[in-house]
Parts: structure tokens; sequence; C-alpha cells
């Protein structure tokens, strides 16, 4: 939840926004042609998919992230019908839907899943995020996929395998 209150604790006036990255995000690119996709009127920036794990947030405008969200309807099922908890991704989603004029998306590059990387990898993708998936089309985790188990794969630069050698 720290990427709800970081505008809280990281004061420094001359800090317009930051990028929260997730634990398990490998970067696959340099991060320095990411400045020039930031969207200094958006209280935060995601891709596609709206996961949580790699977010630009911009400090000066997230206090207005927290007045839209008591404006909301927290019991909407429709933006994540399959959980009934509230919790930041969540909250994130909802903010999204209801007002989209205040969050923007990254290009597809910025937005990689392991349960999506094969057949991304012409993109030239800046991250691989190895959150579990099961979200999708077909609903499985990455680490259950054929191309991640399927020892053929187990020592191309997108397996997780690789890395944790």
């Amino acid at each position: 939840y720290f990427r709800l209150f970081s505008h809280l604790f990281i004061t420094d006036d001359d800090v317009e926004s930051i990028l929260y990255i997730d634990t398990d995000v490998g970067i696959l690119n340099s991060l320095g042609g990411l400045e020039k996709h930031k969207n200094h009127s958006s209280i935060f920036q995601w891709g596609d998919s709206q996961c949580a794990g790699f977010l630009y947030l911009n400090l000066k405008l997230f206090p207005m992230f927290w007045n839209l969200a008591h404006e909301i309807d927290k019991n909407d099922s429709v933006v994540n019908p399959h959980r009934n908890v509230m919790n930041d991704q969540r909250l994130l989603r909802m903010i999204a839907k209801y007002y989209p004029h205040v969050v923007s998306t990254l290009p597809p590059e910025w937005d990689i899943h392991a349960t999506h990387v094969v057949k991304n990898m012409d993109q030239n993708p800046g991250f691989v995020h190895l959150n579990g998936g099961a979200r999708g089309e077909n609903q499985t985790a990455f680490h259950d996929h054929a191309f991640m188990t399927n020892q053929n794969n187990e020592n191309s630069w997108w397996a997780v395998k690789y890395y944790v050698r």
C-alpha cells in the first residue's frame, strides 16, 4: 500500500513523480526512455492491463486521488468481480474506471507480464512482471504455463529459471 501514500513521505518539492516498481519486476531495458512518456497531467500511469506493479505516480497530483476515491462506489463489482476485498490495486482500477481523464497508459513495451511475454517479445519489452498471472485469456499463473515448464525454454532470457540460478 506504500505506493498510495508515497506522496506523504516523499515531500521534496523538486520531486514531481516517482516510478513505483514491484519487487517481482525484472527490468529488461533502459528506464531512460520512459521519461518521454510521462504525462504531467495524470495522477498515475500504468499499462493497459492495469497492473499496479509498474506505475508512474505524480506526487504533486496524488492528493487528488484520495479526494476522488471518497466519491466512488466501493462495492462496484464490475471493476474486479472476483474479489470482494478492497485493496490498493482495486482502488487504482476504480479510479481509472470512474475518472479515466486523470489516468493515462504507458506504451505496450512497459506493460509486459510473464503470462504474455513470449507473444510480445517483438515489442522489445522494457520489463517483465513475474507476478502470479491468472488473469487474462487463459487464467493460468505464469509458473504453470507450458513455456515456463518446457525444458527447451528454461535457458531463455524470459524464463524465471534463467535469472534465479
